[in-house]
């Protein structure tokens, strides 16, 4: 640790903070993330408390209503917890162990799962990784899938990495928890700035200026979105089969996503800059 790295305590503060903080907005926004599966009240108004709702579950063939309880978090909060899991009990294994244990479990206790990670979880549960497969419309889904699934869970990597200097161990350890359920690189790189952007919070030692956490990643987009050489843990034939299946080279598209990533931090970084000028709605459709 640095010399003004941050306490034990204060850091285990942090985490707890963060962990809880996320649940909390998981269980805020799910009803406002899921609106063709509201059922009542309709419409419902964002709200900073807790409510109950019911949502309409179980897919075309099989529909049921569940009623979600006040303060409920979804997949989001669940996957968080599953990765942390897999690292604190298997250590350098955790990520055999998120595929082969955490994931096909997930599927028994799952709430609001989306569903490119519910494919992978199917295909895991069948003992082969997502990218694996005879199936065109299965490799296509799984290499096209580029939501949030990823970003929503990478908080524990940030926690128990936050003492490693070099942040090539954080996004490699980032790109190798998505690869798990996603293979586009905008879920890839969403997760990576995002990571980022906790480590460096959970490094801070100082208070943090308004907007600067925008300008720390625009100042560090070399260091957050390096593709790794290798994940190292065997499944190197993941690359080979991005390579066969996006019309350019997978670096190439990377690349491209990367830029639409700064693109996207410059236009926020405009519009917190512009203050009470700016539009919220404006810059966030943006």
């Amino acid at each position: 640790m640095t010399d003004n790295a941050v306490a034990p305590r204060e850091a285990t503060a942090r985490a707890e903070g963060a962990l809880l903080a996320l649940a909390a907005g998981d269980a805020l926004g799910w009803p406002q993330e899921m609106p063709r599966n509201l059922i009542s009240p309709a419409p419902r108004e964002p709200a900073v408390e807790f409510q109950e709702w019911v949502r309409r579950s179980g897919g075309r063939f099989r529909p049921f209503e569940e009623t979600i309880d006040a303060g409920a978090y979804s997949d989001d909060t669940q996957l968080t917890l599953a990765v942390a899991h897999a690292r604190i009990t298997y250590a350098d294994s955790w990520w055999k162990a998120f595929t082969r244990i955490e994931i096909p479990f997930w599927t028994l206790y799952q709430r609001g799962a989306g569903a490119a990670t519910l494919r992978a979880a199917r295909a895991w549960s069948q003992g082969r990784p997502p990218w694996r497969t005879s199936r065109n419309d299965e490799l296509r889904k799984y290499f096209a899938a580029g939501g949030n699934g990823v970003a929503m869970r990478v908080l524990p990597h940030a926690i128990l990495l936050r003492e490693e200097d070099d942040p090539n161990v954080l996004t490699k350890d980032v790109v190798l928890d998505g690869s798990a359920t996603h293979g586009h690189p905008r879920a890839l790189v969403g997760a990576l700035a995002y990571a980022y952007a906790a480590w460096f919070l959970m490094r801070r030692t100082v208070t943090l200026g308004f907007g600067e956490l925008i300008d720390v990643l625009l100042d560090t987009v070399s260091e957050w979105s390096v593709l790794p050489e290798s994940n190292g843990s065997g499944h190197d034939a993941w690359f080979q089969s991005a390579d066969e299946f996006f019309d350019v080279p997978y670096i190439e598209a990377w690349h491209r996503t990367v830029q639409e990533m700064v693109d996207l931090l410059v236009d926020a970084r405009r519009g917190v800059h512009e203050g009470a000028l700016a539009d919220d709605h404006a810059v966030m459709e943006k």
